[in-house]
């Protein structure tokens, strides 16, 4: 029987101790493998899109989530958004193979229900590895660093030609756009704004060390400079909102947003000089080269990271002491927040009394300009300049795509035509030119190919996620709060793309999204050790 502890005679043996930490030890590297394995495969095999890659990384997961298992010896509770959550991901998948009854592509709907299966093992897998949440801190780094790298390894591919680490591109075909080792810019911009939020929330978090903390503050110039030559408007907006995000549900906002200016003034250097360069955004043919202008933007680069890093040390260092001394925020009467609130009113009422004429004149041209920008959108014509003049223009051919979208969900509103129908309908109802096979959004795609039910299906998965972080804002669990702000963060930038692009089919990027998500999920309740 088990004693006051609830440990048993068995557990109390003299070794039985250190046996069973040397297991939990074996268990926690086997994890980490495993983790870093399925991501190796799906980041180095074109951003894991194609089935070899998928299911490659899927097999990994299974395998290890049942050999951590079997290892490690503590067992514990998963919490219930991570069972809803999984339960709802695998009636997702399950959704989609059905359609392949009434798919006008059975094969192609057949390859999207394995991928789904999947995501499926790969959350598994992280729910295993981060247990009871001991392990969600060294889950988030390990993410971190697998989209830091993938951000720098992009970065050298254009900087440092020599290495001929990407396909060589066609100077002329105006596709001159960072795309690796994921093979589409959007996506390569995706997943380099979920390492910047990363970098940011490392940088900030002062349970780190002083190494992580100034290793993901350095790293925040090149990652900054890398998302720019993706030139991809998704990205960046989607980068945006992931550090709205980040501040949001910061613990410390001011502390974060300090930390957070501190790393981005010589990230803008950097980003101001490789804007300057045409060779390096526009043209490898331009100006002095793309090999002369890349060695020099590579050592600008590297300058700006030793600022940044040595800027954010030392900014949280001065915080931290300021609020020891209690000189940040003396007690303050509570009427003046408000005061102050009312007189910075006034001020803004009063300028705008005596400046009427140009602030009219200012807003009318802002109108304008907001028109033309919803009208390019709407009329759906692809955009007509490259590199950074696309950064300028809200034109494109994604209303086409969203039109057709929802004209298959007006049709079919319950089971919608079936996974990988949207091709096929695009190529009926399309008006214009172009060859793709995504809607470019995943809730209208998930709309028009699976209907209501599988829109349901997978609202009700990222709501669960979505539980997860709120509930981590509320009170520390599993994650120290920047950390989890940084999860979360990262998870945002990854939903918006979603929402403009076909992300959710690049596994690497998925992956990333789905294992930083298990972190967010365990409540920190371990169970009593059982005997083998």
């Amino acid at each position: 029987m088990p004693d006051d502890r609830g440990v048993t005679p068995e557990e109390s043996r003299p070794g039985r101790s250190s046996r069973r930490t040397r297991r939990d030890v074996v268990a926690d590297v086997l994890g980490a493998v495993v983790v870093v394995t399925a991501l190796a495969i799906l980041g180095l095999d074109d951003g894991g899109y194609l089935p070899p890659a998928f299911l490659a990384a899927g097999i990994v997961a299974a395998v290890g989530a049942a050999a951590v298992l079997v290892v490690r010896r503590r067992r514990w509770r998963p919490a219930r958004s991570g069972l809803v959550g999984l339960a709802a991901l695998s009636a997702f998948a399950a959704w989609v193979g059905l359609s392949s009854l009434w798919s006008p592509l059975p094969g192609a709907a057949t390859s999207e229900m394995q991928r789904t299966v999947a995501y499926v093992v790969i959350l598994a897998l992280g729910i295993v590895v981060v247990g009871s949440g001991r392990h969600a801190g060294r889950v988030v780094l390990l993410v971190a660093a697998a989209a830091a790298a993938a951000g720098v390894l992009g970065l050298l591919s254009r900087l440092a030609p020599s290495l001929d680490l990407a396909p060589a591109l066609e100077p002329t075909s105006g596709t001159y756009r960072l795309s690796y080792p994921v093979p589409y810019w959007n996506g390569q911009g995706t997943v380099t704004g979920m390492a910047v939020v990363l970098a940011l929330a490392a940088a900030s978090d002062r349970r780190s060390s002083v190494v992580v903390r100034a290793v993901a503050a350095a790293l925040v110039p090149a990652l900054g400079v890398a998302l720019l030559l993706t030139v991809s408007r998704g990205a960046i907006a989607a980068t945006a909102c992931g550090a709205l995000v980040l501040l949001a549900l910061s613990r410390r906002p001011l502390q974060t947003v300090v930390v957070a200016v501190a790393c981005a003034v010589p990230a803008a250097v950097a980003i101001a000089r490789a804007a300057s360069l045409p060779a390096v955004v526009d043209d490898p043919l331009a100006g002095e080269g793309l090999s002369r202008a890349g060695g020099g933007l590579l050592a600008l680069i590297a300058v700006m990271g030793v600022v940044a890093a040595v800027g954010a040390v030392g900014a949280l260092q001065a915080m931290q002491r300021a609020e020891r001394r209690r000189a940040l925020w003396p007690s303050t009467p509570p009427w003046v927040p408000w005061a102050a609130a009312g007189a910075a009113v006034l001020v803004a009422l009063a300028g705008a009394a005596i400046y009427q004429g140009p602030i009219d004149r200012g807003l009318l041209r802002g109108a304008s300009i907001v028109e033309d920008e919803r009208r390019a959108f709407v009329d759906g014509a692809p955009v007509a300049g490259s590199g950074l003049e696309r950064l300028g223009t809200g034109g494109g051919t994604r209303s086409a795509l969203y039109r057709v979208a929802w004209s298959g969900f007006a049709d079919r509103p319950l089971a919608g035509d079936g996974a990988a129908g949207f091709r096929v309908r695009w190529l009926r109802e399309r008006d214009i030119a172009e060859r793709v096979q995504n809607a470019h959004s995943l809730p209208l795609e998930t709309l028009a190919e699976l209907g209501l039910v599988g829109f349901l299906l997978l609202a009700a998965f990222f709501a669960a996620i979505a539980t997860g972080a709120l509930r981590a804002r509320r009170r520390p669990r599993a994650l120290p709060r920047s950390l989890a702000a940084g999860a979360s963060g990262a998870i945002a930038v990854f939903v918006v793309s979603c929402a403009v692009d076909w992300t959710w089919q690049l596994g690497f990027i998925t992956a990333c999204a789905l294992l930083l998500a298990t972190t967010l999920l365990p409540e920190g309740r371990p169970m009593r050790s059982r005997r083998a």
